[in-house]
């Protein structure tokens, strides 16, 4: 866009960020200000390394650990959430870019530190993703690593309510059943790494380990945008 006429309609009709619905000068993006892009930063956190859990002595993981080792990018604060609501359940899909430059740097990092060989995520059902024309945690991905190392290894063979409509201890119980390997050939003696956008109870993330686990690859990662 010609700067001449970007300043035009900044003059005219300024960006309103979807966070802190203060107005703001965009050049490449119109939904967040720049003040709230530069507060999304990691943290350091104290969890389970295995399940991702507030623990930092998970007694679970102690004794049947799960994952080779989780990274969470951050706690789980009303800015993170509601970039990711309105990304996920209100289908801006170009937040996507923003999403994955926030994430970048602790992100490549971590794939460099565990030689991670493939990518994969949570997937949704054919009907969920029918309505949204997209999957947003592989949007994300698509941001950060070359195709070739991107793959959706499981599927979703049944359609559950949202996690985010259930209690902690129904969320277990909905997705039994819910996930099946599809690709075991791409990950048999790989380290693999399971991506996914925000950690509550577990339940999701461990369903999809599950599923990866059987094509037997040599480790399991985990990568968690927020808990």
């Amino acid at each position: 866009m010609d700067r001449n006429v970007r300043f035009f309609l900044n003059t005219v009709f300024p960006a309103r960020c979807i966070l802190c619905n203060g107005s703001f000068y965009y050049t490449y993006q119109n939904l967040l200000c720049g003040d709230c892009i530069q507060s999304i930063k990691a943290e350091k956190l104290t969890y389970c390394r295995s399940c991702g859990r507030k623990d930092q002595n998970c007694q679970r993981c102690l004794k049947k650990r799960l994952f080779n080792d989780i990274q969470i990018f951050r706690n789980a604060d009303f800015k993170i959430i509601e970039l990711i609501s309105v990304f996920k359940f209100k289908y801006y899909k170009n937040l996507s870019v923003i999403i994955a430059d926030i994430i970048r740097e602790d992100f490549l990092k971590y794939l460099n530190e565990k030689d991670i060989e493939l990518v994969t995520y949570v997937p949704l059902h054919k009907k969920v993703y029918k309505k949204r024309g997209f999957n947003h945690l592989k949007a994300i991905l698509e941001n950060l690593i070359p195709e070739g190392m991107l793959k959706e290894t499981v599927v979703k063979i049944k359609d559950t309510p949202f996690q985010t409509e259930l209690k902690a201890e129904e969320r277990a119980l909905n997705l039994k059943d819910a996930f099946q390997l599809e690709d075991r050939r791409s990950i048999e003696n790989k380290n693999v790494l399971l991506f996914d956008d925000i950690l509550t109870t577990g339940s999701t993330v461990r369903s999809v380990y599950d599923q990866i686990k059987k094509g037997k690859p040599k480790g399991i990662f985990g990568y968690i945008i927020a808990r």
